[in-house]
C-alpha cells in the first residue's frame, strides 16, 4: 500500500493559498494550479485526474449551488474536494493507522497544528480559505477542501 505525503502537502498548501470563491470557475483555477486533469462534470460533481502516486489518481468535486444558495452563498457551487492520497486497498488497516500518522505529523509540520483532532479517523485545519482535513478510512486515506459554508450549515 502506498501513500504520497510529498502530493498531500503540495495539495493542502496550494488550496491553503488559493483565492477561494467556491464559484464553478474555482475547479479549472485550482485543476491548473497542482497540475490534474479534467475527466468529465455532471449535475453534481466534477472528476479530476491528479498526479499523485496512488492507484486510484482521482479527485471528486461535489457540488451543490442550491444547498449553498439556501445558506446565503449565492455565487457558490462547489461543497467540498476530495482526494485519494493513498491507494484503495482491502484488509490494510494497522497499515492504514501508520500512514494517517505520518500523513498527520507531515501536515502538522506544514500547516500547525490542527483545529480538531480524532486520532486515526481526522484531522482538520481552519484557514482563511477554506478547511483543509485529512480522513482516514477503511479502504483508504484521504484530503479534503471543505467550504466553509458547507461545514457550518451544509453538513
Amino acid at each position: 500500500m502506498n501513500g504520497d505525503i510529498e502530493g498531500a502537502v503540495r495539495v493542502a498548501k496550494a488550496a491553503k493559498a488559493f483565492s477561494w470563491t467556491w464559484a464553478d470557475e474555482d475547479v479549472e483555477r485550482f485543476r491548473s494550479v497542482v497540475g490534474w486533469e479534467f475527466l468529465g462534470r455532471n449535475r453534481e460533481s466534477y472528476s479530476l485526474a491528479t498526479d499523485l502516486d496512488v492507484n486510484i489518481p482521482h479527485a471528486d468535486v461535489s457540488c451543490d449551488g442550491f444547498l449553498l444558495r439556501k445558506y446565503g452563498g449565492d455565487r457558490e457551487s462547489i461543497l467540498q474536494i476530495s482526494v485519494y492520497v493513498t491507494d484503495i486497498a482491502k484488509d490494510q488497516v494497522e497499515h492504514l493507522r501508520q500512514l494517517f500518522d505520518q500523513f498527520s505529523a507531515q501536515l502538522t509540520r506544514e500547516l500547525g497544528e490542527p483545529d480538531e483532532k480524532i486520532a486515526g479517523e481526522k484531522i482538520e485545519w481552519s484557514t482563511p480559505s477554506g478547511i483543509i482535513a485529512l480522513m482516514g478510512g477503511a479502504m483508504s486515506i484521504h484530503l479534503e477542501v471543505v467550504n466553509p459554508r458547507y461545514r457550518k450549515w451544509g453538513r
